[in-house]
């Protein structure tokens, strides 16, 4: 037997035979063709296969983040608002405590120079003799001043911003009502045309407590807003009328109102 007769030949595994043959046909005829090893074929279609899941993954976490930012920084902002009423009710509730413990410092005074006026006649009868109107007015002058009023009419509306500014020596604080009403030059307050609305008495306040609260040290800014009417109805003369805590008129002063333009 010839050498290698009967033994299967080797079958080599060619190069065309590891890729795929693309081809191409032209619209002139014409036919390209390239070949792509089966190996990058595979390795290029587990890449996209693994990559389209892998990004669907990424996109849905970037919107979940982004969600979960948006509304942490909606809470945050939620939580300054919060903070900051709550910092204006703190200083509120602050100056009515301080407003307390100076009315009961007054009213403890008070007291004390009933007693002591009850101990000495004379003494009680100089301290009930009423002053003269002018000395008093001038008294209540050197209390409390008013400075940089601003009045602002609009329509029907009155708009009253000022400085409360306490006149009194030191660092001593002191508190009351204020009213604003507003009134023709010829004619009392009219009781729709006060701030804060209150019956009207005589052209005053029937009580003085329902004025404006303050508690000034040095200065203190102060709005109101009346409504008022307008033409022929409209005020001329706006009227700021200031109240101690027991009650005693420390300031009445008359402004007038700027005509609309």
């Amino acid at each position: 037997m010839p050498p290698g007769q009967g033994v299967s030949p080797v079958r080599k595994n060619l190069a065309h035979e590891r890729s795929y043959t693309i081809m191409v046909m032209g619209g002139t005829g014409k036919v390209r063709s390239f070949r792509i090893s089966r190996r990058l074929l595979f390795w290029a279609v587990f890449f996209f296969a693994a990559y389209i899941p892998f990004s669907v993954y990424l996109v849905n976490r970037f919107l979940e983040l982004r969600h979960a930012n948006f509304a942490q920084r909606e809470r945050i902002e939620r939580l300054e608002r919060d903070l900051l009423r709550s910092e204006h009710a703190v200083s509120k509730s602050r100056e009515y405590i301080v407003f307390l413990e100076d009315y009961f410092l007054q009213t403890e005074k008070s007291t004390e120079g009933a007693a002591e006026a009850a101990k000495t006649p004379e003494k009680r009868a100089a301290a009930v003799a009423p002053k003269p109107s002018e000395e008093q007015a001038r008294e209540q002058d050197q209390k409390v001043s008013i400075e940089d009023l601003v009045i602002d009419k609009q329509g029907g509306k009155l708009a009253v911003n000022f400085k409360l500014v306490n006149l009194l020596p030191g660092d001593t604080a002191i508190g009351g009502y204020v009213y604003m009403m507003a009134r023709s030059k010829d004619s009392p307050p009219r009781q729709e045309w006060t701030y804060p609305q209150v019956k009207l008495v005589d052209g005053l306040p029937e009580t003085f407590r329902r004025g404006k609260v303050f508690l000034v040290q040095r200065f203190k800014p102060m709005q109101g807003k009346l409504t008022v009417g307008s033409g022929q109805d409209a005020p001329a003369i706006l009227e700021i009328l200031v109240y101690d805590q027991a009650g005693n008129m420390m300031l009445q002063k008359d402004f007038e109102i700027p005509p609309t333009p």
